[in-house]
């Protein structure tokens, strides 16, 4: 591919950059958990509750520190594989015993190529697995994960408990029903270790307790990652999957949109690390449409008031969601200003002119030209002619960038290649996970 180098004074635009991220595993961990609970308030919470209780749990039945933080960790995601708020609400329901293991296997698909989050795609994938008297352990093999039956109970406590009632006050129902199913759903050793935890008292208060991190960072002493820009961008890409599930084309869109403002960040002369945290931006830029519902994202016609403020949260919420990783801040600007305008009229947050940077300029105008470009179901992708009037007009209002709309006209043919590349390939990746979750018979309920 030949691009057109702009050598001009953007050569100083170059910010010094660290070359690796150093983050705790559980800040990663919570991070990408605080992530999740934003698709449905229905979960708000659960995955953080669950990891204290199983946490606990896994010390009280004599594991190693080594398994209790993998089940901390596994915990605090063990969800991440539900999307629709059908699931959420049969997930909910104490006694569901449905489509509990579709979404456990989607998890697992999500985390067995790293190593990141620690060993935890098993646990995952069987969290719902019930212990029936060893069957489990029998049927699957003897691999399967302690931690997953732990994982199991921890996740049926938190459901029984009413977290609008006081949580000691709950707890002879609560270990009456969990006495009910040992030997049957729970491993009767978990059940013994967990009616000897829950005589104290403060397990009740620490269930109660809003701020789960603040206890799990003072109890638990989680490794730290110093992570290379390669694997910042694949641990994007992870993310950018969970947002896939909302609907089918997003996948593309998100990808599009990476490509296309890294090439744009070469063209301008960023170097290879700004070029790769520009990418990474682009995969992660709709991260707060996870809070949106559906109905409102994919919508086709207009928007009414409250379907547009609903929509113009989804940047806030990207913004919120990458202060939990404390990622760089440059990363963070570049996803969650691309509706920000030079005039100071786009949203949410109304920063314009000297204090939209570069990255910010291109990642807005990569959006766009994506947007534009690419097939979606209710309508095809504009022509060349079409997107350069569309992004001219924005020009001439003070909306987008025109250094950097030039730029993309001089290299169009180049740059459209690259993302219509870039989004064949996220499109058959995508087609691939679908195809081997559905091969399972495990029913999806995406967003068409």
């Amino acid at each position: 591919m030949e691009i057109t180098n702009i050598q001009t004074a953007e050569g100083a635009y170059r910010r010094k950059m660290m070359d690796s991220y150093v983050i705790s595993r559980l800040d990663l961990i919570m991070g990408l958990s605080r992530v999740v609970d934003l698709v449905n308030p229905l979960i708000n919470g659960h995955h953080q509750r669950v990891a204290y209780i199983a946490g606990v749990l896994a010390r009280e039945c004599g594991l190693s520190e080594y398994e209790v933080q993998d089940i901390v960790a596994a915990s605090a995601l063990h969800d991440i594989g539900v999307v629709a708020e059908k699931e959420f609400r049969e997930l909910a329901n104490p006694e569901f015993t449905g489509h509990e293991y579709g979404h456990g296997y989607i998890g697992h698909l999500l985390f067995k190529d790293t190593d990141k989050f620690g060993s935890i795609a098993q646990m995952i994938r069987y969290h719902h697995e019930k212990w029936n008297h060893g069957k489990a352990a029998r049927d699957l093999g003897s691999a399967l994960p302690e931690g997953a039956f732990i994982i199991h109970l921890a996740d049926r406590v938190d459901i029984l408990t009413d977290r609008n009632k006081s949580a000691l006050e709950q707890k002879a129902a609560v270990l009456d029903k969990i006495s009910s199913m040992k030997g049957r759903w729970f491993k009767p050793s978990h059940v013994d270790a967990f009616m000897h935890l829950a005589e104290k008292e403060s397990f009740w208060f620490n269930l109660e307790e809003p701020d789960k991190y603040r206890l799990l960072k003072r109890d638990y002493h989680f490794n730290t990652l110093i992570l290379k820009p390669a694997e910042i961008l694949e641990i994007s890409k992870l993310i950018s999957r969970i947002i896939d599930f909302r609907c089918s084309f997003t996948s593309t869109h998100s990808a599009g949109v990476a490509r296309t403002a890294s090439l744009l960040a070469e063209i301008f002369g960023m170097g290879s690390e700004e070029v790769q945290n520009m990418e990474v931006a682009g995969y992660l830029h709709d991260l707060g449409k996870l809070a949106v519902l559906p109905d409102v994202l994919y919508k086709n016609g207009s928007l009414n008031i409250s379907e547009q403020r609903m929509i113009k949260k989804h940047t806030y919420y990207t913004y919120f969601a990458l202060n939990c990783f404390e990622i760089f801040d440059n990363i963070k600007e570049w996803a969650s200003f691309h509706h920000e305008t030079l005039d100071g009229n786009g949203y949410p947050f109304h920063v314009k002119g000297d204090r939209l940077d570069l990255g910010c300029r291109i990642m807005a105008v990569a959006d766009i030209f994506t947007a534009l470009t690419e097939d979606r179901p209710y309508r095809a992708g504009m022509d060349k002619e079409g997107v350069i009037s569309v992004l001219d007009e924005l020009v001439s209002k003070n909306k987008i960038d025109a250094r950097v709309v030039a730029a993309l006209k001089d290299n169009y043919t180049a740059v459209n290649s690259e993302r219509e590349k870039a989004q064949a390939a996220a499109a058959v990746s995508f087609s691939e996970f679908i195809s081997s979750v559905k091969g399972r018979g495990i029913e999806l309920f995406l967003e068409e």
